[in-house]
């Protein structure tokens, strides 16, 4: 999450990750069904007390985990770490 001020310059405020299939439970994985709604709770943002800037907008970037440090998800319902970019979709 970022504070964007008036003059457009990006504080950044916290961050936060979740893999989707273990929306539920870091312990049950459950695929996510295409076309449906799913809730997601982000509840480990670490939030140091800031006082946001007259005129300033939050900005939320959702994005896909694709870095050094976190497994790539190639998407197919199979077991992230066994995935790779030739696994097929079930």
């Amino acid at each position: 999450m970022f504070e964007v001020q008036p003059d457009g310059t990006c504080v950044f405020l916290a961050d936060d990750m979740l893999r989707a299939r273990y929306r539920a439970s870091n312990r049950a994985a459950q695929l996510v069904t295409k076309g449906k709604t799913e809730r997601y709770d982000f509840n480990n943002f670490t939030f140091v007390a800031r006082r946001i800037q007259q005129g300033s907008r939050l900005r939320l970037i959702v994005a896909p985990m694709n870095s050094l440090y976190s497994e790539k998800n190639y998407n197919a319902g199979g077991v992230v770490a066994e995935e790779t970019g030739t696994t097929r979709a079930r």
